[in-house]
């Protein structure tokens, strides 16, 4: 063969393997098309299913409060606060009757209420149902019908968008599987608190949600600034809409500080990001006439220490250990500000002080899957310290440590099967909440969310071990028998939160338990392969 034919043999080949790969690229990105959109099909059937769900429970359950004068409840509060915005001026809003439900909640709550009401007006869908003292105790088909959808559309709009954006940046790691999506969409704990009790939970933890996208965004491209702009912005919009928020505080501090302190530009950017957005959430209130005093009144709502160490029971580490300990009796206020501070502080500084070494020193030697692991789990024990040990908590506030457990169980962490445990540990949150939901007449619907809770988690219970299987049948074996309990007998006249207080410490057993598991998995388990 002559040495023309051979270069053109050699061509050919040549020419007929780039032809191959280019057929391979297509195929390939023709298939990942076709799962991405097949991906997006199924997030968009759950979400329908998810909304249905919510709509059901919203129109054809009691709202915390329902007839049940004369302070009603949750849902009275938040018709009241569109009354109160709707009609006063800004200078008076977190001053103004706080015997009768007064506005304790940050500012972009007062916002939100504030345009709610103005566009009820705009379109007259609920006249008469925030007209200034005579709409008090309001509970009108109207008033419900107006006040459920704000919740719904809620969701719609901020809640759900930011669970697609999360689920569709980490779908390779959970293979496309619609239970995580089922469990993020549909979050049952959320769910009966804002569509049956009576809440918009939904905001907060939406924009924690789309502050976290943002924050992966970054990290993917550490040069992209504007995305740890928005990540800042939306965190302190999330802390503005209310205080909360602030369980996830230390975590978001630990872990930017990490990312930014050795880059000045990024520093900049966190500090001007977050000065800028209070600046302008505050101002409205520091430039009335008086200002500084409305801004301090203000501050002082959001932080009312004056309600106890914690609000009716709750299964947290004061109120579990009442029962043996009569803290209220042994320590005044202050010194119980002080010991639930330095408590919640032990609990949560060794996981921040090792997020933030971690993250520090190997941010550019292992994968960004490793350093978002590491996140979310320090954002559930944070969280969890926050839930378990800190002053005036309410029951409602497990839905804080709930959502980057779902955010591990979506992340697929295996370590420990601290992954396979978040399903079982929604129940036992939801289960915490069972006074509650007796309190507003939810016990059906409670009931009907924690069966179709157990038959989805059953997935997860076939890879469990065998002793977890047993620790997890056990428990939900004394669940059954506590609902029982409850429900059936008569508590003592001596002790008549016995069985709640039953409730609630069973539920703490399982917070501490886990909190010890994330701890494990932070330190030890995590570290034995950086995936």
């Amino acid at each position: 063969m002559s040495t023309s034919e051979s270069l053109e043999v050699h061509s050919s080949s040549r020419s007929h393997k780039i032809a191959m790969n280019h057929e391979r690229n297509n195929s390939l990105n023709y298939s990942l098309q076709l799962n991405t959109e097949r991906f997006k099909s199924l997030l968009l059937l759950i979400t329908s299913i998810g909304m249905l769900f919510r709509i059901c429970i919203a129109m054809y359950q009691p709202h915390s409060g329902k007839s049940n004068p004369p302070m009603y409840g949750d849902f009275e509060a938040q018709r009241h606060w569109i009354e109160i915005t709707k009609h006063l001026p800004i200078s008076e809003w977190y001053f103004y009757d706080l015997e009768y439900w007064g506005l304790d909640y940050p500012p972009l709550t007062a916002f939100h209420h504030y345009l709610m009401g103005k566009f009820s007006d705009l379109f007259g869908l609920c006249e008469g149902c925030f007209d200034f003292l005579s709409s008090r105790g309001n509970q009108s088909h109207q008033t419900v019908m107006f006040m459920r959808v704000s919740v719904i559309v809620s969701d719609l709009v901020l809640y759900i968008p930011a669970c697609f954006l999360l689920l569709m940046e980490f779908r390779e790691r959970y293979k496309n599987s619609m239970w995580e999506c089922i469990w993020l969409i549909c979050f049952p704990s959320l769910i009966l608190i804002d569509h049956g009790h009576f809440q918009f939970n939904n905001i907060f933890l939406g924009l924690t949600l789309l502050s976290i996208y943002f924050l992966i965004q970054f990290q993917k491209n550490d040069s992209n600034l504007l995305s740890l702009s928005l990540a800042c912005l939306l965190f302190v919009c999330s802390v503005c809409y209310k205080q909360m928020a602030l369980y996830y505080s230390l975590s978001f501090f630990f872990y930017i500080l990490a990312q930014s302190l050795s880059r000045p530009k990024a520093f900049m950017v966190v500090a001007l990001s977050v000065i800028t957005s209070f600046g302008i959430i505050f101002a409205p209130f520091l430039m009335q006439s008086n200002g500084l005093n409305v801004f301090l009144q203000v501050i002082h709502r959001m932080f009312p220490f004056k309600r106890g160490l914690f609000e009716d029971k709750v299964a947290s580490f004061w109120c579990s250990t009442s029962i043996f300990i009569k803290w209220n009796q042994l320590f005044n206020e202050k010194a119980l500000v002080r010991l639930s501070t330095i408590s919640t502080l032990v609990v949560a500084l060794p996981s921040c002080l090792h997020l933030f070494y971690k993250v520090w020193s190997l941010r550019n030697s292992v994968s960004s899957r490793y350093l978002q692991n590491l996140f979310f789990i320090n954002l559930a024990i944070v969280s969890f310290a926050f839930y378990l040990f800190s002053f005036q908590v309410h029951e409602k506030t497990i839905l804080l440590p709930l959502l980057p457990c779902l955010l591990i169980y979506i992340q697929n962490i295996q370590k420990a099967s601290l992954s396979q445990l978040i399903p079982f540990l929604n129940i036992v949150a939801c289960f915490s909440m069972y006074p509650l939901f007796i309190k507003d007449n939810l016990k059906l619907v409670y009931v009907l969310v924690q069966i179709l809770s157990i038959m989805i988690s059953c997935v997860n219970f076939e890879k469990l071990g065998k002793l977890l299987k047993m620790v997890v049948v056990l428990s939900l074996i004394g669940m059954v028998a506590i609902h029982l309990t409850m429900h059936f007998v008569q508590p003592p006249q001596r002790y008549p939160d016995l069985f709640t207080l039953m409730c609630t410490t069973f539920s703490f057993a399982h917070f501490i338990m886990f909190t010890l598991l994330l701890y494990v998995v932070q330190f030890y388990t995590l570290d034995t392969k950086m995936e």
